[in-house]
C-alpha cells in the first residue's frame, strides 16, 4: 500500500466514522470515535504535505508520526 492509497482508505472510513458518530449512544464510544476520526484526520493531513514521488512510495519505507494533543 502506496500514501496515495492510504489517503483514500483514510478518506473512505472518515466519511463513515462522521455518519456514525450520531449513533453513538456513551461518552466513552464518541470518545473513541472522535480520537479515531483525528488520527486519520492527521495522518491524511502530514500525507498531503508530502512531495508527490514520496506518495507514491510504499507506507512501510516511511513513518508518520501523529502528535498527541491533550
Amino acid at each position: 500500500m502506496n500514501f496515495q492509497s492510504k489517503y483514500r482508505e483514510n478518506e473512505r472510513l472518515l466519511e463513515g466514522y462522521v455518519a456514525f458518530l450520531d449513533y453513538c449512544t456513551t461518552y466513552d464510544d464518541k470518545l473513541k470515535l472522535s480520537v479515531e476520526i483525528g488520527h486519520l484526520d492527521s495522518q491524511n493531513k502530514q500525507i498531503a504535505k508530502m512531495e508527490f514521488a514520496v506518495t507514491k512510495s510504499d507506507i512501510s519505507d516511511y513513518e508518520l508520526k501523529i502528535p498527541a494533543c491533550i
